[in-house]
């Protein structure tokens, strides 16, 4: 009796980009309040920054996700091995 490889991505990208996307723009925030601290009259600026890098950064691994993911989906047939 073979064993049959199943790799399940249609559940894991979405949990993960959410994770990494909260991460990173939390990271940001706290960049933002670590940099006011330092210097105060560029906050608004820091605060503007480090927001978009938390945006930018959580949409670029939301499409590279969606295309690992698709990916996968594709080369799944190939990853059914028989022993």
């Amino acid at each position: 009796m073979g064993r049959e490889h199943v790799i399940q991505v249609e559940n894991l990208p979405v949990a993960l980009v959410c994770a990494i996307t909260a991460a990173t723009y939390l990271t940001g925030l706290a960049l933002a309040f670590l940099l006011d601290n330092v210097t105060r009259f560029l906050f608004d600026i820091e605060w503007l920054l480090t927001s978009a890098f938390g945006f930018v950064s959580g949409f670029s691994i939301i499409f590279s996700m969606k295309r690992l993911s698709e990916a996968v989906l594709e080369l799944k047939p190939l990853l059914n091995l028989r022993d």
